[in-house]
């Protein structure tokens, strides 16, 4: 299935799956993800419903990865596929994301402003190995511009978590980074599995094994 641009691909969405773009939409254009190599972050109801509706090529052959691509014209945009139930975010906070969606004035669905600001506080803190300065300065500005500390961020979101009855879930696609460290500095709730936690760090030092096997291969 190819898309001759991205006004046609989400017409065609908007009409045949429940869907919500993550974060980062505010310069989707074709040109931008096929020249910048961004990917697009997409939480949907159903995964199988979306990937079938899209004609989304997956780019690992490792069952529960979230990585995929679709056709735009002669070139691939990769697409992150996350769905209800992944892990990506609990449960009940990816059904609130769902639930609350907006139709962005460009023609897709995005979170409304609070989950947008807090699921993004999430992504920052919890699923990314430390906070970078672009999304450090881009919280700043969506949180009123007071100069944070990662510390006091990790405080507003275990309020906003409790609040809601939200918690940390394990991603069931473990490429997804799992900050364990801010999770305990910050206090936040996580829904505790020893042999998920075993399983991640087993992938993980395979991933290095084979990072450094390959290096030393392509020498």
């Amino acid at each position: 299935m190819i898309w001759s641009n991205l006004d046609e691909f989400f017409n065609y969405i908007n009409n045949k799956v429940e869907y919500v773009i993550l974060r980062n939409w505010e310069d989707y254009s074709s040109i931008n993800l096929l020249n910048n190599g961004d990917d697009i972050d997409i939480l949907c109801r159903d995964k199988t419903d979306f990937i079938n509706a899209v004609g989304a090529v997956p780019l690992h052959h490792a069952h529960n990865r979230g990585n995929f691509y679709i056709n735009i014209g002669a070139q691939k945009i990769r697409i992150d596929i996350r769905y209800v139930g992944d892990g990506y975010y609990c449960r009940k906070w990816e059904e609130e994301i769902l639930k609350n969606r907006t139709l962005d004035m460009k023609g897709f669905y995005i979170p409304n402003s609070e989950d947008y600001m807090y699921s993004l506080l999430y992504h920052a803190l919890v699923q990314k190995p430390k906070l970078s300065l672009l999304y450090y300065q881009k919280l700043n500005i969506m949180f009123g511009d007071i100069k944070r500390n990662e510390l006091e961020f990790l405080h507003v979101l275990k309020m906003y978590m409790d609040k809601n009855h939200f918690y940390v879930d394990y991603p069931l696609d473990m490429a997804v980074f799992l900050n364990m460290a801010n999770i305990w500095k910050g206090a936040l709730r996580i829904n505790r599995d020893i042999k998920k936690e075993l399983s991640r760090k087993i992938f993980r030092i395979y991933n290095r094994i084979s990072r450094v096997c390959v290096k030393l291969y392509t020498k």
